[in-house]
């Protein structure tokens, strides 16, 4: 049978620059060893400029996709790392190619992974690849720290300064911007108006944006404009680092340090006052949209307290709130919460539309039992595969073909696999048992309800705010900033609220019925009453 092979190429950034390693020398000595021992090349997939530290590379992908479509055999690369770098997606890569029965063959290394002795050197050479790649990483990190140390700029885009050979220049006419920023705000101007003025004014950011809040207070709160290098401030998930480095830089300053510590000062202040207003969970956030954009509203105090503590406040645009793009006017918070309060009591109260509920829940398409008894199948074959693989190891194992370290290598993965797949067939197996008791009670739906309404009278605010998130999807509103329609996350009839007379105080659904799909996605529908 004639070997037909898929070449896989990959290049990161640095090294297309480097002798050797480019995909068309990668391309051509990969082509010359089949010519020689008379493969025929199926397909070429090259991925370029692309780090191989994780699997998420397009042409990988593919090649990984049409594998299972029988397109060739056998896969080659130039060099172990071509494929990967880390020794997990290594293995992953390989047993996958092998579960569609394709073989793995690296040029400058021969081995054979369909025996235990290939796979042993695969892993050492795995290991070494990994290794490598967490030195480069801590040699850079180090290197980087010690620049930063030294004053040295250690690369990065920064609003009145330009990148010049590994360095910062000022930039002149973006320097006059910011000083005027830090004026504006010394002298009581706050964020958003600074903001404001500047979207106004027609200035952008260094990538051509608009400013937002946020960007102004980072450049409010940057020491690189009063001439220091921070370095190492976030750490991994965006964390803080309080062990962070902070020194005189090599660069010039834009603003003078005793006016960049006057704006400190005036940002930790307002931080205590806008704590203090801000405290507390408020209902409608995040699923009352704007009337103008569509966007999620944020709650936002009003200025002063009233005598208890408690702020009044008011519900404003997320597009508002932080770069002024949307001119949607706020909305008041009280009046809106009380309106769909009232809607849900309306809803809950009436028998009629809780029987529309469950007569739409019981009426709704079942889900396609063939195809998932087909995934069930294919999983239960998986794993009794896996399990004769395994006995297989064990075999070779008590014969001496493997040793230990190999053998324990070997099992472990064979055992994730197996445990992966039980989870699948676990919860497949728990899809078939619901499509067939899927019948909804009308007492069931009724009385659930009736303890959502009593659990929400007694509720304090957090636990009323989680109620309402399970229950909404989202409320839309008119142009006049009152209520046009609520989305359940299950279907509503159309109907009025309390008062038909009244449109203006209640929440209705005009016709809008919310699904909730098998894929847990939802979608729109009419219904006619």
């Amino acid at each position: 049978m004639t070997m037909k092979v898929a070449i896989y190429t990959r290049v990161s950034t640095k090294e297309q620059a480097e002798e050797g390693f480019s995909l068309e020398a990668q391309k051509n000595e990969l082509t010359t060893f089949c010519m020689k021992e008379g493969y025929v090349v199926a397909g070429v997939y090259s991925d370029e400029g692309i780090s191989g530290k994780n699997k998420k590379r397009p042409a990988l992908q593919k090649m990984l996709k049409d594998s299972a479509l029988n397109k060739f055999n056998l896969v080659m690369v130039w060099k172990y790392s071509r494929i990967a770098r880390n020794l997990v997606d290594t293995l992953t890569i390989v047993q996958e190619l092998k579960k569609n029965d394709v073989n793995f063959k690296c040029l400058d290394i021969d081995f054979d992974t369909t025996k235990p002795a290939g796979i042993l050197l695969m892993q050492m050479m795995g290991s070494i690849a990994e290794y490598e790649r967490s030195n480069i990483v801590e040699n850079v990190v180090l290197g980087m720290n010690q620049r930063a140390r030294d004053g040295k700029w250690n690369g990065g885009i920064v609003y009145g300064y330009n990148s010049v050979n590994k360095a910062i220049e000022i930039n002149l006419e973006e320097s006059e911007i910011v000083k005027q920023m830090f004026i504006w705000y010394t002298n009581g101007i706050g964020p958003i108006l600074i903001r404001d003025r500047l979207n106004k004014l027609g200035i952008r950011t260094k990538k051509g944006n608009q400013f937002n809040g946020i960007g102004v207070r980072d450049i409010l709160m940057n020491p690189v404009y009063k001439g220091y290098i921070r370095f190492g401030r976030r750490r991994e998930h965006n964390k803080l680092n309080e062990n962070y480095t902070l020194v005189k830089g090599e660069h010039k300053e834009i603003i003078d340090e005793e006016t960049f510590e006057k704006a400190q000062i005036i940002m930790q202040s307002n931080k205590r006052k806008t704590r203090r207003g801000r405290n507390g969970v408020h209902l409608l956030t995040s699923i009352l949209r704007c009337p103008l954009c569509g966007a999620k509203m944020y709650f936002h105090p009003a200025s002063s307290p009233r005598p208890d503590g408690t702020y009044r406040g008011y519900y404003i645009c997320s597009k508002n709130k932080q770069n002024g793009i949307c001119t949607s006017k706020t909305i008041n918070a009280e009046k809106t919460e009380k309106a769909v309060i009232e809607r849900i009591n309306h809803f809950i109260a009436s028998q009629e539309i809780v029987k529309s509920i469950v007569n739409e829940l019981n009426n709704n398409d079942t889900m396609d039992l063939s195809l998932v008894k087909k995934q069930l199948e294919m999983i239960l074959r998986e794993i009794k595969e896996l399990e004769k693989g395994k006995q297989n190891q064990m075999m070779d194992y008590s014969m001496g073909k493997i040793d230990a370290e190999c053998f324990k290598e070997l099992k472990q993965f064979t055992e994730e696999e197996i445990k992966e797949r039980a989870s699948k067939k676990e919860a497949l197996e728990k899809e078939l048992i619901k499509s067939v008791n899927n019948t909804v009670n009308y007492n069931v739906v009724h009385n659930a309800l009736k303890k959502f309404q009593t659990m929400f009278q007694k509720s304090d605010m957090k636990l009323k705010k989680r109620l309402l998130d399970s229950l909404i999807d989202k409320i839309l509103l008119n142009e006049d900033r009152t209520i046009k329609h609520i989305e359940f996350k299950f279907e509503v009839p159309n109907r009025n609220g309390p008062d038909d007379e009244d449109k203006q105080k209640v929440v209705t659904n005009h016709g809008a019925l919310n699904r909730i799909t098998n894929s847990g996605k939802a979608e729109n529908k009419n219904y006619d009453k």
